[in-house]
This record gives C-alpha cells, sequence and structure tokens, in this order.
C-alpha cells in the first residue's frame, strides 16, 4: 500500500508528528505540541516498542534514533522508552544529521545481521534539515531524498540477507512526521503542511486493509498497523486513534 495523500496532524512539527507516529494517538492524548516534549504523557501513551514489552517482554524491539529528545531525557524526552531492549542513540544536532544518520543505518544493519528482531525502528532526519535550509524544490533537498532512498535500501537489504528470511514475516512501513511549504517551512496548518506519505509493504493479499477508505491513511495509522502484525490485540482501553492500513 502506497499513498501520497496520507495526513498528519495539525500541529506539523516534528514532536506532535512523531509521537503520534508512534504511540497510535493524536497530540490531545499524548500532550505533545511543539519540540519541547516536557507535558508529554508517555506514561499512558507509550511507543509501540515499549507497548510491545508491555505485552509480552520476550518481543525483541530495537531503536535506533539521532534527534536527541526521542531517545535521551533532553528536552522532555524520550519518545521512545527505556523498557526497550535495544535503543541505540546519535546526536545529529552536534555531529551533523548526515552523519549522524550513516551511523544510524549502520547501527540498524549490524543488529539485523547479528540479532533477531522482533521490531525495529529507524529514524533518518537530514532530510528535514537540508529542507530547512534550502527548500523543498532545491536540488540539494532532492539529493537528501535520494541519500534516505539509498539507506532504506540498505536496510532491505540487510533483512532479506537474513538466514531465516525466508521462514520470517516482515512488513516495512514508512512515514514522515509532517509535510512542507515550497520554501522548505512548516508548522502551519495548510494542505501541504498536513500531507505525508505512508507505505505499508510486505503484507500478503489476504491481509490488506484500509486501501479504499476515503478517510486516511493518517500518522497514527503506522504504530496500530505495526502492532496488528505483530499479533498483538488493541486493546480499547489504550485508547488508541490509529486503523490498520497494510
Amino acid at each position: 500500500m502506497f499513498s501520497d495523500q496520507a495526513r498528519t496532524g495539525e500541529e506539523t512539527v516534528s514532536g506532535p508528528g512523531w509521537s503520534s507516529m508512534v504511540i497510535g494517538v493524536w497530540a490531545d492524548k499524548h500532550g505533545v505540541h511543539n519540540n519541547d516534549f516536557t507535558e508529554n504523557a508517555y506514561h499512558q501513551y507509550p511507543d509501540f516498542l515499549t507497548r510491545l514489552e508491555q505485552v509480552d517482554s520476550t518481543f525483541n524491539t530495537f531503536a535506533v534514533v539521532d534527534w536527541p529528545p526521542l531517545g535521551e531525557q533532553v528536552d522532555g524526552g524520550p519518545l521512545f522508552g527505556d523498557a526497550i531492549d535495544v535503543k541505540v542513540t546519535f546526536d545529529g544536532e552536534e555531529m551533523g544529521y548526515d552523519v549522524a544518520d550513516s551511523l544510524s543505518v549502520v547501527a540498524a544493519v549490524e543488529h539485523l545481521t547479528d540479532a533477531d528482531p522482533d521490531a525495529v525502528f529507524v529514524y533518518l532526519g537530514y532530510i528535514d534539515i537540508v529542507g530547512h535550509d534550502t527548500s523543498s524544490l532545491d536540488p540539494l533537498y532532492l539529493a537528501a531524498i535520494e541519500a534516505a532512498d539509498v539507506q532504506v535500501g540498505q536496510l532491505i537489504a540487510a533483512v532479506r540477507a537474513r538466514a531465516s528470511y525466508q521462514d520470517e514475516d516482515w512488513l516495512i512501513l514508512m512515514s514522515t512526521d509532517h509535510g512542507r511549504r515550497d520554501d522548505g517551512g512548516h508548522g502551519g496548518q495548510s494542505l501541504e503542511e498536513r500531507t505525508i506519505f505512508y507505505l505499508a509493504s510486505g503484507a500478503t493479499p489476504d491481509s490488506l486493509t484500509g486501501i479504499d477508505r476515503p478517510d486516511g491513511p493518517f500518522v497514527v495509522d503506522v504504530a496500530v498497523t505495526a502492532l496488528d502484525h505483530l499479533g498483538v490485540a488493541i486493546d480499547p482501553a489504550w485508547g488508541l486513534d490509529g486503523t490498520v492500513r497494510r
């Protein structure tokens, strides 16, 4: 499934966008309305990897992030909790997101090669930085997208190279936290700032859902779809806002 008309929330900045994506609820629940995470409700609405660990601690979970508040106690973070089996963090603010993204991909490839993960999250931040520094129409922005495409290819190659790959059931989910204007900015409520992409690859034809629905997909669908694919029954008491889309 692929849509280039998916939607994020009305607050088109990274804090609420990433929180909604990896938790599966909107900002009115997770409490993050900008890039200050200090009023978050992550104790009630955890990221999907932490949710997996709460449901069944035998799940093998991995995350690698290079925007500090996603993984560390910075600006009210971390978004990704410490119950995750392996959480790798790099500081893109300090070393540059191009370098940090490359290191993140290397770490993820190594983990996919050497370990036996059930669920993996990889964050790439360089595209957003270039968009702010140039514009959405600048050749440098397109080059950053192409670089990320190569990195995604490296991750997929690592999955397919696993010795047990033929016996595994992988679902690849990709999305982003917000759209942006032609000038590279975002943060408003315009359609172009709220429009994102959503990709789900790996589901069998018999399990395809949500493709023809007019109301989505949405950024909150990512976490819910991941949980569903891993066989986790969605408890209504969790209050998740997303729908399974694969």
